[in-house]
Parts: C-alpha cells; structure tokens; sequence
C-alpha cells in the first residue's frame, strides 16, 4: 500500500485504512531536538494498586501481546493477589520500599530494558473515532494493536507519544497534536530519559511526601530542554479519575498544593496557580484546592528560541 500523505491528513477514513496495514506517512521534526531511531521491541507496562480484580485495559490487548510485551506492575505485598486474578499475567514485582505514582512509574521503567515503553493507567478504556468522528464503544484487541504500532513508529522521531484524553478530543480533527498535555496513557524513549537525566521522580526525590505530579513534571522537564512531544488524536484513552484503588488511597489536598507550589517554583514562566472548589476529586480533595494551569507549547518554544535548530518543514 503506498500511502497519499495529502489523503492521510484529510481523510479519517484512509488514515484508519493506513493504520490497519501499518502504513504512515514520512515523520520530520520540525524544531527542537531530535532523536535516533531505535529498533528496540516496544514494551508495555501497566503499573497497578488495589485493582487486582478490575483490570481493564490488560484484557483490551490481544492474547499475543500479552504474551509476550504487555506486563502489570505492582508492589510484592500485592504480587499473589495480582497473580490469583490475573493467572496469565507477566508481572513485575516492585520492592515495598516504592511508594506512590511517581516513584512506580519510574521503578517501572528501570526494570525493563532501556528503548521503547508504553505506559498505561490500569482503569484506561483505549477508544478510536468513527468515521463520523464519534467515540464510542472501546477499541477491539485488533484495534489496541493498531494503536500499538503507530505509538511503536512514533518513537522512532519523539521522546514520548502520548494518547488523546475523551474531553476535548472532539476539538480536533488532526491525527496528531504536538507539545500538549500527555498524561494516563503514552510512549516513552526511557533510554533518551535516561541520557537526558529525565525522571518521573523529581518532586519525590525532593521531598517523599511529593508523590503525585510526576507526569507534569516529566513534561515540563522534557519541553523545557528542547525535546517535543506528540500525542495521537484519532485514538482516545478515556479515564475516570479517583476510582477506588491506585492514587485514590492516598490522594490528600495538602500533598496537592505542596506538588503544584514545587512545580510552579520549578517551571515559573509556565504555571499560573489558582483555586478552585469542585468534588469530582472525591474523598480527600472536597471544596477548595489548588490547581494550576500550564502553559506547554510556550515551555517547548521558549527552549527553542535559547537553542533554535536547523528548521524543515512541519507535516503538523
């Protein structure tokens, strides 16, 4: 199948065809640094706390992938648990000693070789647009394999790849949106990470109670020192926040604010704080908290400015 570029990024319904044979048009980064592509296999990891019987987007992925990338991670006091209700399951077993989201996620990808990883939230249900640039139902395994292998392309040009969330999604009719918000669901270059010092852990290294934040952190960090990041509009990863389980156990409005004041020290020029009084957040974040609202594209374009490359044409 030879691809019509012009057809790809006009066409939903052709783009979807491409994406069933595996076909995608050629990738330049236009500004910021660039990375080298990696034939490495990408592997999936899908860290898990308190859900042992409620995995939901492990059983999204074909029997194949299972078998053979897709492993759960959780910590060694939940390991039998885990193992009991997933039997099939590959399974990571993190020290107790590793505590909270950010310290997980990077434990995590220290334990798997260094190259092309996926990382999910357990409670992600992986969705595609219609024709009709609807969302419904959720992806087939045929479909999560799909998204698979364009996230696996995609590394190939960008540090991390990340899913489109359900709100918003409907905004864009464009298969891909660079130097945004990625967050539940993405595809990380962890070897360019670990070159590059990049780290989910940077609040908690700071101070152990800092456990939360880690995804604004990583981008920040990321953006800030020139590598853009991409994230695929034409599959969805909806997710509901604060079901029982996974951050829910500890989240607390104190560790919230303190995360969002480091944050907004670290990145001054990118975080405009503010207050809000909303209880979608449930037990722990009722009425007024802190939140922040964060400036991306302006972090990746103020790094380019002080370090501006060689500019190509953007296919974006």
């Amino acid at each position: 199948m030879n691809i019509d570029e012009l057809k790809f990024f006009a066409d939903l319904a052709y783009r979807l065809d491409c994406y069933k044979n595996k076909v995608y048009p050629e990738i330049v980064v236009d500004r910021g640094e660039t990375i080298p592509k990696s034939d490495t296999t990408l592997m999936v990891v899908i860290p898990t706390y308190g859900r042992e019987d409620k995995q939901k987007v492990y059983y999204q992925f074909s029997k194949h992938l299972r078998d053979t990338v897709v492993y759960l991670a959780t910590k060694e006091e939940r390991y039998d648990l885990l193992k009991r209700n997933n039997p099939d399951a590959k399974i990571i077993k993190l020290p107790e000693s590793v505590h909270g989201i950010a310290a997980t996620r990077q434990a995590c990808i220290e334990h798997l070789p260094k190259g092309k990883v996926w990382m999910l939230d357990d409670q992600v249900k992986l969705q595609l647009k219609d024709t009709d640039l609807r969302v419904v139902g959720q992806c087939s395994p045929d479909e999560v394999e799909q998204l698979y292998h364009l996230i696996d392309y995609l590394l190939d040009y960008y540090i991390q790849v990340g899913v489109s969330g359900r709100p918003g999604n409907d905004k864009y009719t464009v298969w891909l949106r660079e130097n945004v918000r990625i967050y539940t669901c993405y595809g990380l270059r962890t070897d360019i990470m670990k070159e590059n010092n990049f780290r989910f852990t940077g609040l908690y290294e700071k101070d152990p109670e800092m456990i939360f934040m880690e995804d604004f952190y990583l981008n920040l960090s990321m953006l800030t020192s020139g590598f853009p990041n991409v994230c695929i509009w034409d599959f969805v990863a909806d997710h509901h926040h604060n079901k029982p389980g996974g951050n829910s156990l500890f989240r607390k409005e104190e560790i919230n604010t303190k995360c969002w004041k480091e944050l907004k020290r670290l990145f001054p020029d990118y975080i405009k704080l503010k207050k809000v009084d909303r209880t979608s957040w449930g037990k722990g974040m009722q009425g007024e908290r802190t939140e922040g609202t964060i400036y991306w594209k302006n972090a990746f374009k103020e790094a380019v400015q002080k370090n501006p490359k060689v500019k190509t044409r953007s296919l974006f």
